[in-house]
């Protein structure tokens, strides 16, 4: 073979295994980053060490840390956000959570408390009611500002986190439409004599609500009746007809 064939295809190989050398280490390099990164990710220097709670404060804050301590000490990178949040709105009192990483070792959790709107009276004491139904907390005497709701007789001992029985759903959303300042004002809701629904206020008058149904309406003549109007022997206010309220005395 003439010397210089040979010498070049001596050539064309050596260049084909450095590329091959090349390719390879380039290849090495990407694993190894790949691993090393890995190994980063899952260090305890990326593990959670801290719960971070907003929205609440002291004891209750003190409740979302702890049946979110699943986390601590997991690496950031595989924490099961779904489980901690799962956990959070298991707590009775809790409407929502939102989980999210903050780098480089804590979890972040943003709650939202649910809103009792009435209250029912158990066998075991208090129960503050949501608009769900869902018992928000069990208190032994009756909370001042939330309207008791009737008509359910003895509804047994009530644990926060289980629902009132089928049923409240109408009073539960009158107790929700009634505005702040008038909260004071309505002491319990309940049936009315026509299958509807009403309001017993503190001075002892019934206000008549009729169906649950266009309560911003009956609300704002509620308020209206009551700023307005001398309410002395005032015994029941017709609200049915939210435009034309009618008022009867003793």
């Amino acid at each position: 073979m003439d010397p210089r064939i040979r010498q070049r295809r001596t050539e064309v190989l050596r260049r084909q295994g450095r590329r091959r050398l090349r390719v390879l280490m380039s290849l090495g390099a990407v694993l190894a980053a790949g691993l090393l990164t890995m190994l980063g990710l899952r260090s305890p220097w990326l593990s959670v060490s801290t719960i971070r709670v907003t929205g609440e404060s002291g004891a209750r804050a003190a409740q979302v840390e702890g049946v979110a301590s699943v986390a601590l000490h997991h690496p950031m990178v595989s924490i099961n956000l779904a489980l901690v949040v799962s956990r959070v709105e298991g707590l009775p009192w809790v409407a929502a959570v939102r989980a999210a990483r903050s780098w480089p070792a804590t979890l972040d959790l943003a709650v939202t408390e649910r809103v009792p709107v009435a209250q029912v009276q158990g066998s075991g004491g208090w129960a503050q009611i949501d608009l769900s139904a869902r018992v928000v907390s069990v208190q032994p005497v009756q909370a001042a500002g939330e309207p008791v709701i009737l008509g359910f007789g003895s509804v047994g001992t009530l644990r926060p986190g289980s629902r009132l029985a089928p049923g409240a759903a109408a009073d539960l959303a009158v107790a929700a439409s009634v505005p702040s300042d008038l909260r004071a004002q309505v002491v319990s809701i309940g049936p009315d004599s026509t299958g509807g629904v009403a309001l017993v206020l503190t001075d002892g008058a019934r206000a008549d609500l009729g169906q649950s149904t266009d309560l911003a309406a009956k609300m704002s003549a509620l308020e209206t009746v009551l700023g307005e109007v001398d309410m002395t022997g005032v015994r029941l206010v017709d609200l049915r007809v939210p435009e034309q309220p009618a008022l009867t005395r003793s």
